[in-house]
């Protein structure tokens, strides 16, 4: 928590540069608000407010800045005041590019708003939510002197890069399959990408909450090879053969408190029952899960990603966790059932081993 500063004078000066950062926040918020409602209700009026708004953005990163340029020249701050100001001054820059993000969403919608072509999808409208939220919160921490909170928040970077994972693989499919033409796609694809760098941003507004709570930078370290994974997460584009298997093995081999989930940037609508038989022959039932998708399972808590597929559509998730590629051929290509049950098996049976090897690597860390 902040605390008021003995100098009354100072106080009023920090003060007035919290309400500052707050009217960039608020300016912000509204034009987060503005973009999406431009985008997804054809809102031409809406788009172009995002763009003029940008000018009074501009104008508070500058009275910002200028502020803490004048309280370190006539105050010489030092402590929790310094890293104050120091930390402001990032945050706005964090802030002011949002803003700049926003205005080329709002400017692709004014070129998609020309065509009248195939509806948007709405997980780009959930996608710009988690990142706009996060935004908000983030510059709340920050406020706050919070660093648990920001800490916390900054593992929500990575549920928007799930999103722009998922987006980025139906925008690909849909060129493939020429469903929309290549400038509707381009277009969008830069307004998610705009999405994401927002989540970036968001993540380095945490980043300096938390140095300017404590002191010392925050950061997500990789785990290193043999070190205990508390959360490993298994990735194949449909999530109905390889990853399930894996799901049920590691459930059934790796200690209890390791979470396990599996998921994929295309789930099939259910699972495959050839994985299905393949793991009741060795007693795992893996009947009662299900297919899901990057968006549904908490990515955050990941420190462990595992890609199965060897096909190049497999997207990897983005994020600092440690990540291994075990690649193994689609067993459900095959046509031949005989032979397809017995690709199911193999797939199993390197898994298992596998899967029993990282269970020794976890309990015998290096």
């Amino acid at each position: 928590m902040t605390s008021q500063h003995t100098d009354r004078e100072f106080e009023s000066e920090l003060q007035t540069i919290r309400k500052s950062v707050r009217e960039m926040v608020d300016s912000i918020h509204t034009m987060g608000e503005q973009a999406l409602q431009g985008l997804f209700e054809s809102d031409l009026g809406k788009a172009y407010a995002v763009i003029h708004a940008d000018d009074e953005v501009d104008r508070l990163e500058m009275e910002v800045d200028r502020l803490c340029i004048s309280a370190i020249a006539l105050r010489q701050p030092l402590g929790t005041d310094l890293r104050f100001i120091v930390s402001t001054q990032k945050i706005v820059s964090d802030l002011e590019r949002i803003a700049d993000h926003l205005v080329t969403i709002a400017e692709k919608t004014i070129e998609l708003l020309q065509d009248a072509e195939a509806p948007l999808d709405p997980e780009i409208s959930a996608m710009f939510n988690k990142a706009m939220l996060l935004v908000g919160n983030a510059t709340e921490a920050f406020l706050a002197a919070d660093s648990e909170a920001a800490a916390a928040l900054m593992l929500e970077d990575r549920s928007v890069d799930a999103y722009h994972a998922l987006l980025f693989r139906s925008m690909m499919e849909s060129l493939r399959t020429e469903e929309m033409s290549y400038a509707r796609i381009s277009r969008l694809m830069t307004i998610i990408n705009c999405v994401e760098r927002i989540g970036d941003h968001a993540k380095n507004i945490c980043e300096n909450a938390a140095y300017y709570a404590t002191g010392q930078p925050v950061t997500h370290r990789k785990i290193r090879e043999g070190e205990h994974p508390g959360c490993i997460v298994f990735l194949c584009v449909q999530n109905s053969a390889r990853s399930q298997m894996a799901e049920g093995l590691a459930n059934s081999i790796l200690p209890g408190r390791v979470q396990v989930f599996s998921a994929g940037s295309s789930p099939a609508p259910e699972i495959n029952p050839f994985a299905i038989q393949a793991m009741q022959e060795v007693d795992i039932d893996i009947s009662s899960q299900y297919t899901k998708r990057l968006t549904d399972i908490p990515i955050g808590k990941a420190d462990l990603v595992i890609t199965l597929c060897s096909e190049e559509v497999c997207i990897n998730l983005p994020g600092e966790v440690r990540r291994d590629a075990w690649h193994f051929n689609d067993p459900a290509s095959l046509t031949n059932e005989a032979e397809k049950l017995a690709a199911f098996r193999d797939v199993r049976d390197e898994l298992k081993k596998r899967i029993e090897q990282l269970n020794k690597e976890i309990e015998s860390p290096k």
